[in-house]
This record gives C-alpha cells, sequence and structure tokens, in this order.
C-alpha cells in the first residue's frame, strides 16, 4: 500500500513540475499570429499582365516575411466573375485565408458579398464605387478617380487650357463609368463643361465614334479604361488631325496600352506615381528577379499588403471591428512614397507626366 501510494505521489509531483515548467515557458515566450493571405489574381484573361506582376510582388513579400508567421496562397480569378467567386471560396474553405488581395472591378465587385460575409478582410485595387459601402471590412488600394481628375485639370488650368469644350471617352464598365462620374464632379467644381459623352467601341466602330467626336470640336478629349483600345483612340484621334490635348488615367502607361498607341502615344497628358530612389532600387531588383519590367500593379501590391500585414502584427489583442475602425491615419514608408489610409482607402503620392 505505501508503496502504491510513493508510486501515485511520485506521479504528481512529475506531473506538477511538467506542468509549471510548460506554464513558465509559455508565459515568457510571446505568441506569433499567424496571418494566411490570399490572392484572387489574374494571372490569364485580359487582366494577365497585372497579375503577373502581382504575382511577382508577393513573391518578393515571401521573401521580406517569416515564412512562418505570414502564409501566402495564390488563385487565378482568369479575368472573370465567376472563376474569381471560385477561387475566393478556396482561399476562404481550403486555405483559410483571413486577407484576399484583387485586382479587377467586375471580380471585387463579386466576391465582395463573400468576404463581408465571411467576415474578411478584402484589398482591391479597383475604382468600385460601392466597395467599401457593401463591407465594412473592404480597403480601396488604388488612387480615386476624383484624386486624378482633380491633378488632370488642376494641370490644364495650370497651362491655360480651356476647359469649356471637352469630350470623353471611356470604356462602358464600371472603372470606364467610376471614372467619368468622378471626372465629371470634378469638372463641375472647375465650372468646365463636357461637350460630348462617347462610349469606346470595338475597333471595327472605332473610327467613326472618332469622327462624332472631333465634330464637337474639343479641346481636351477625356479617355479612361483598362483595355488596349485606349492606345487604339489615341492613335485615331491623331491621324485624324486632332491637336487638342488627350488626358487619361493611371492605367495609360501599361503596355498593351502603349503597344496599341505606338508613336501617337507622344504628348498624352496622364496620372502616374512618383518616383524616387526606393523606386529606382526596387525597380532594378524586380527587373533581376523576374527579367521583366517593373509595372505599378506590383508595387501596389507589394505596398498594401505590407501596410496590413505590418498593422496586423501591431493590433494586439483588438477585434476585427476594432482593428478596421481604428486604421484611419495610419501611414508607411512605401517605394511610392509615404502612404496613408482615409476612410479605409491606401491614398498614394501622384504627380501628372507628359509621354
Amino acid at each position: 500500500m505505501k508503496t502504491k501510494f510513493k508510486i501515485v505521489w511520485f506521479i504528481l509531483v512529475i506531473m506538477f513540475l511538467f506542468t509549471s515548467q510548460t506554464f513558465a515557458m509559455g508565459a515568457g515566450q510571446k505568441h506569433e499570429e499567424e496571418i494566411r493571405i490570399g490572392a484572387a489574381i489574374a494571372l490569364t484573361g485580359y487582366g494577365a499582365a497585372f497579375g503577373e506582376s502581382e504575382k511577382n510582388a508577393i513573391a518578393m513579400l515571401k521573401e521580406e516575411y517569416d515564412v512562418k508567421q505570414i502564409k501566402f496562397f495564390i488563385e487565378d480569378n482568369k479575368s472573370n466573375p465567376k472563376d474569381g467567386v471560385s477561387a475566393v471560396n478556396k482561399l476562404i474553405n481550403i486555405n483559410k485565408a483571413d486577407i484576399v488581395y484583387c485586382d479587377l472591378t467586375t471580380v471585387s465587385n463579386a466576391i465582395n458579398p463573400i468576404l463581408a460575409k465571411n467576415k474578411k478582410i478584402l484589398i482591391a485595387s479597383v475604382y468600385l464605387k460601392s466597395l467599401l459601402d457593401n463591407n465594412r471590412y473592404a480597403i480601396r488600394n488604388l488612387p480615386t478617380g476624383k484624386q486624378e481628375s482633380k491633378l488632370l485639370l488642376s494641370y490644364l488650368k495650370k497651362h491655360g487650357v480651356p476647359l469649356n469644350k471637352i469630350s470623353s471617352l471611356v470604356s462602358n464598365d464600371e472603372f470606364g463609368n467610376s471614372s467619368l462620374l468622378d471626372f465629371k464632379k470634378v469638372l463641375d467644381e472647375f465650372k468646365g463643361k463636357l461637350i460630348y459623352e462617347g462610349t469606346i467601341p470595338d475597333l471595327m466602330n472605332l473610327k467613326s465614334e472618332v469622327t462624332k467626336l472631333l465634330h464637337e470640336k474639343p479641346s481636351v478629349v477625356y479617355i479612361a479604361s483598362l483595355y488596349s483600345h485606349v492606345g487604339n483612340v489615341i492613335k485615331e484621334l491623331r491621324i485624324h488631325g486632332y491637336k487638342g490635348k488627350i488626358i487619361t488615367t493611371d492605367a495609360f502607361p501599361y503596355p498593351n496600352i502603349i503597344e496599341a498607341a505606338g508613336k501617337y502615344a507622344k504628348d498624352t497628358i496622364y496620372v502616374d506615381f512618383p518616383t524616387n530612389e526606393k523606386y529606382e532600387k526596387f525597380k532594378i531588383r524586380y527587373k533581376e528577379r523576374f527579367g521583366i519590367n517593373l509595372l505599378p500593379t506590383a508595387i501596389l501590391c507589394h505596398d498594401g499588403l505590407s501596410f496590413i500585414i505590418n498593422l496586423i502584427k501591431q493590433k494586439g489583442n483588438k477585434s476585427l471591428e476594432e482593428f478596421v475602425g481604428s486604421l484611419d491615419g495610419k501611414k508607411f514608408d512605401g517605394i511610392y512614397g509615404t502612404i496613408k489610409i482615409e476612410n479605409r482607402e491606401i491614398r498614394y503620392p501622384l504627380t501628372v507626366k507628359v509621354w
């Protein structure tokens, strides 16, 4: 009996010592929260150039962060809403992503309700106006049409270009329509006038649309689209003898648009991000790593995700609602310079350039 009692007592002592040691070790170690990031990006389809650059940016992020703490998962949204929904469902249900990054307006519009329902953070580089209204956990990672329009019109005014004879050609999609809506609001503030509104047609009907536009004799033509047709419009305008100003969005310098415009891209006025020493170093590193030129979408993906990752690492015991509610005013030293969050929008420094 005494032997059994000693054995039991010995086991209890060992268990106590083991539990105490384990507790002490746990108390002395800081628990690092694992952050799981999914990217529903366009690796195929019309947005493939965007998706490829974002995939490369994520590869660079993997090298910059502790892989034990930050997990990245990538799915192809194939540049369409249906496949975007499938991609997001996999990221949420299989990969257990806490954050989802998306790059196209139509896809973001389709996946936004899913992420809102599942209480996941969406970081979207889109113009979509309803993005933030329909999802309290959504963050917009792109300059707004209003920001860009103010810069463009301020530039024209500064250079003495009359704003009372402006025509527009935009794509009939969320990007084009949202851009035009913001442009018209800002144009009203500048006391300007839009004398013609047109939609960018297919190539077969492009000449007739350009002819109708030029009949109004505009001093400025505003173009907004993500498609290569922007370049085709610019080319047709110049071939038809248009000598006025052509203004457009930050999408202009993408290869598909520049290639379509060719030599006629010269003198196009557009919005772009400023360059600095940090940008130049990143540009060289990117080219050496992937063998292709750096696109702004890569930097937006890199900095947008870096910004949110660093904030999550600092969030402590805040709930998701508290975390999202505390984002306003936060700043980050990005590749283009200092970026900040206002009303769940990541604001980047911008400038006007002439090609």
